[in-house]
């Protein structure tokens, strides 16, 4: 078997063993995570954690929509900061996450996106 590696933010990793670790989260934050610079913060985290993907508005009903794809320790991590931290001025009431194995990133970076109207739910549970 080929061994490549890769140099990541989140250190050195084997891509035969990374493809087997890849998760794909999607989630949704409510409370108070609009116009308190939340996407802003979630797209800082998520990069710091060497995630892909995207956070954008929900004007239907004010809340954060995301996906994040990466390492299945980064998407723990990620949904621990979803849950408990946020931005510093948000209040987070209820955050629900769908989250699946994957073998390759759709993503190439994580951005912050315009607001949408609604987003058609995806069946997650709530993690709070």
């Amino acid at each position: 078997m080929l061994q490549v590696q890769i140099t990541s933010p989140v250190g050195t990793i084997d891509l035969n063993t990374m493809a087997q670790l890849l998760k794909r989260l999607e989630f949704s934050v409510y409370g108070k995570v609009q116009g308190v610079w939340f996407r802003k913060y979630t797209k800082e985290k998520a990069t710091s954690l060497g995630l892909v993907g995207y956070v954008q508005n929900v004007a239907g009903d004010k809340s954060v929509h995301g996906v994040a794809e990466g390492q299945g320790a980064s998407i723990d991590q990620m949904k621990t900061w979803l849950r408990e931290t946020g931005s510093p001025l948000s209040r987070i009431d209820n955050v629900v996450f769908k989250e699946s194995d994957i073998q390759i990133m759709t993503y190439r970076q994580f951005s912050k996106e315009a607001t949408i109207r609604s987003v058609e739910d995806f069946g997650g549970k709530s993690e709070l």
